[in-house]
Order: C-alpha cells, then structure tokens, then sequence
C-alpha cells in the first residue's frame, strides 16, 4: 500500500492564504499564515519550548499587535499549525479505511507507510510530541483531531463509528476508539521519531493485531 500523506512542502503549500474575500481580509489572512509559517521555521531550529514568541515575530516580520490580532499565544499558534498538518495525516487514515480487503498484510503496509510518512514530517512531528508533553491544553486540540479521525475510519469501520458518535468523551466506545489511536501514534512517533529502541516489524504486528481486533469487534 502505497503512503499517502503528502511531503513537508506540500504541507507548508496547505498554509497559503485562499485569493477570495476583500483586501483587508485577504491581508490579515497573509498575514496569519505568514505567522504560521515563520512558527514551523522557528519551532524546527529550536523546539516548541526554546522559541519565543520573538523569535517568531522576527522571523514573520510581524509586530507584536499583529500576532495578538491572531493568537492569544505561542500555544494557539502551535494548535493551528497541527490543524494545519492534520489534512495529511486524516488522508493517510484514508488509506486504510478505502482498502480492499483488511488482514494482517494489509494493516501492516499501511502502519509501515504511516511510519514512512511520520519519518518525513520527523521536525514538526516531534515539536507537536514537545507541545503535548508541556502544555496540557494542547490535550483538547487532540481529542479534536482524534474524533475527526475517527469519523473517517467510521466509514469502514463500525467501531470506530460508535467512538465518533459517543456524546461522552468518557464512554467505554469512545475512550477505546481513543486509545487504539493513541497506540498507533505513540508507536509510529516512538520509531519514527527514534525515542525507543522498538523492533519495527515487531512492532507493527503488536499495533495491527490490537487495531484489527477493535475494528473486528462485535458492536
């Protein structure tokens, strides 16, 4: 199975302005993704924690007005950007939910292209791990994109239907539906992102066999 993702350039391609709307909203807009920009060059030479906020208005050419206009800190700035990169990943949970057939081969090319795809975004990828280990808030942005996720692998999936549709973010669906994707990334980060000495392909059969089981489950 082929990696579906998109590459780092493509990536940074999803920050440009759309070319609709009037003067002043298509300025502001420049503006933003410029700030949006100008924070993924930043965060990836010195990590979330040693850029300052600074920092990114030196490398945006950007007042400190200007930035307040658009985020009420370094956090917000961070949480857009992961939105931003989120297209990428949701296509490559595409992959899997528009597969022919799903077996073990199957999961297992596709963890082993969304390892790929994690070791081709390894700079920003680990400065969003940095962001969740020091900044609790970021937690709800997660929960967010997880639930997306989860609504695409629905399509498929009845199980991971159940966790999207749950009104509890605590419920027995939900919480499951949570933490088989909090394996999957865990283990695509700590490979991908060279945190753990992992076995790969020993690891691969780990996730696939707890994702299979889920997605198998009778509901």
């Amino acid at each position: 199975m082929k990696s579906s993702a998109t590459d780092a350039a493509a990536f940074l391609d999803n920050l440009t302005p759309p070319a609709n709307g009037t003067w002043q909203q298509e300025r502001r807009a420049r503006t933003r993704q410029s700030l949006l920009r100008a924070a993924h060059a930043a965060f990836g030479r010195s990590g979330y924690v040693g850029t300052t906020v600074d920092d990114i208005l030196k490398e945006a050419g950007v007042g400190r007005t200007s930035f307040y206009k658009h985020f009420n800190d370094k956090l917000a700035l961070a949480s857009d950007l992961f939105e931003a990169f989120m297209p990428s990943l949701e296509i490559a949970y595409e992959a899997i939910a528009g597969a022919e057939r799903i077996d073990t081969e199957s999961v297992s090319q596709w963890l082993h292209g969304l390892i790929d795809d994690y070791e081709r975004h390894r700079g920003i990828m680990t400065v969003f791990a940095e962001v969740m280990v020091i900044e609790p808030g970021f937690g709800r942005t997660i929960a967010e994109v997880q639930r997306n996720i989860m609504k695409k692998l629905g399509r498929r999936f009845p199980a991971f239907l159940a966790a999207a549709n749950a009104a509890d973010a605590r419920s027995p669906d939900r919480t499951q539906g949570a933490l088989i994707l909090d394996l999957i990334d865990s283990v695509c980060a700590a490979i991908a992102l060279r945190r753990a000495m992992l076995n790969r392909d020993v690891a691969v059969g780990f996730v696939g066999g707890n994702f299979l089981r889920f997605v198998r489950a009778d509901r």
